[in-house]
């Protein structure tokens, strides 16, 4: 299937023009883990502000979605099936965790997570972001 796809497909030699980039927030999250960062403020410093003003830098406009999670959804199900993480608070002065992928499991601590890296790009980027903040969208202070 590969082989039929490749003949029938031609990859451009150049990265396509745009002024706006989408950005899963979630992924962004599970490929950055934390490696030395101690708190979750330095996480955020070190790991994903970085790479938040790389695309701030190289588009006009930014958009940061990160996952909601219901209680009702059907990928609540499949959640569940995978196990229970252990919950730890999220805050600034808050230790990360040394199992990443168990912080991760658990839905409370991404919910908690997602709002406090909103936070934090929100008020550090140099160009126009939107975050998606729960059910709401915020943008960056300095546009």
């Amino acid at each position: 299937m590969v082989e039929i796809l490749e003949n029938r497909v031609t990859i451009p030699n150049s990265e396509p023009q745009a002024d706006a980039i989408f950005i899963d927030g979630a992924a962004l999250v599970n490929t950055s883990p934390p490696g030395k960062s101690k708190t979750f403020d330095e996480y955020a410093r070190e790991n994903i502000l970085p790479k938040v003003e790389l695309y701030s830098r190289k588009y006009k406009r930014s958009d940061i979605l990160f996952d909601v999670y219901r209680q009702s959804s059907l990928k609540n199900e499949a959640r569940f099936s995978r196990g229970k993480g252990i919950r730890r608070r999220v805050s600034g002065n808050s230790k990360t965790p040394t199992n990443w992928k168990g912080f991760l499991r658990d839905s409370n601590n991404k919910t908690e997570l997602f709002d406090f890296l909103a936070d934090k790009i929100t008020f550090t980027s140099t160009n126009i972001v939107f975050v998606r903040k729960g059910d709401d969208v915020v943008a960056s202070q300095n546009p």
